[in-house]
């Protein structure tokens, strides 16, 4: 399953924006991403009840510690419904992202962490990002960075359909691009389970728990939870792919 699959007339028409936006000397760069991204929102709002955007700015990206880079997003905020949301498009594909799904996406990664680690309904809380893997537009300048990720944060691929299968295949295999981080109580840290095993070997999705055995500790609120690709996570233990649970190395027991 892919996280998403833009149409190709979306795709056209936001490579088109961008066009237009250089041509009309819209002052760099920058403003021509911008401005297509908005333009590409702008579409998207309008085709599913309207909206009004509040934010748009280029995303960035740091290769290294003396260089700073635009990714292919612009991200922002928008407002429908009487809510506001986050947004992210890619400018090169035409790829929407929005955070209204975000609380029930939540809802189902931590569900399947419950039953990933046999433990009942209740029993975790946890937060999920989104980060992209792509080749940069500006590959072709810079070939010593053949990659990049975008960090997207808690937005979801507006054409993502199932989001138990979204859930389940970042939770297990990695082939989808969301990051978990998820606290959990009354796991038992038995030897005969849980082993110190080095994890150089691991394939699965980037999951981390952090183990509390007491089955009455208590839980933090979501809200207090936050994840960050560029930072080590907290937690104790990662799901392998494999169905396993180890411990990360160097971590507290």
């Amino acid at each position: 399953m892919s996280f998403h699959r833009p149409a190709r007339c979306c795709a056209a028409l936001c490579a088109g924006a961008l066009a237009l936006a250089l041509l009309s000397g819209c002052g760099g760069a920058d403003d021509a991403q911008r401005a297509a991204g908005r333009e590409r929102m702008k579409e998207y709002l309008a085709a599913h009840g309207g909206g009004e955007i509040t934010d748009c700015r280029v995303d960035t990206l740091r290769p290294d510690a003396s260089t700073l880079m635009p990714s292919d997003y612009v991200e922002g905020t928008f407002r429908a419904g009487g809510e506001t949301y986050a947004f992210a498009v890619n400018t090169v594909t035409g790829a929407v992202f929005t955070s209204e799904r975000a609380e029930e996406f939540r809802r189902r990664c931590v569900g399947a962490a419950e039953t990933a680690l046999g433990l009942p309904p209740g029993s975790c809380v946890g937060c999920c990002a989104v980060a992209e893997r792509y080749a940069p537009a500006w590959q072709e300048e810079k070939p010593e960075w053949p990659w990049a990720t975008a960090f997207l944060g808690d937005v979801l691929p507006v054409d993502a359909q199932d989001l138990d299968a979204l859930a389940a295949a970042a939770l297990t295999d990695g082939s989808e691009r969301v990051i978990i981080y998820i606290v959990c109580r009354g796991v038992p840290l038995a030897p005969d389970r849980w082993s110190e095993a080095d994890v150089a070997d691991w394939d699965g999705a980037e999951v981390s728990v952090m183990a509390l055995p007491a089955p009455d500790a208590p839980l933090p609120a979501p809200e207090e939870l936050t994840v960050d690709y560029r930072n080590d996570f907290p937690g104790d233990l990662v799901i392998l792919s494999d169905g396993g649970i180890r411990f990360r190395p160097g971590t507290s027991k």
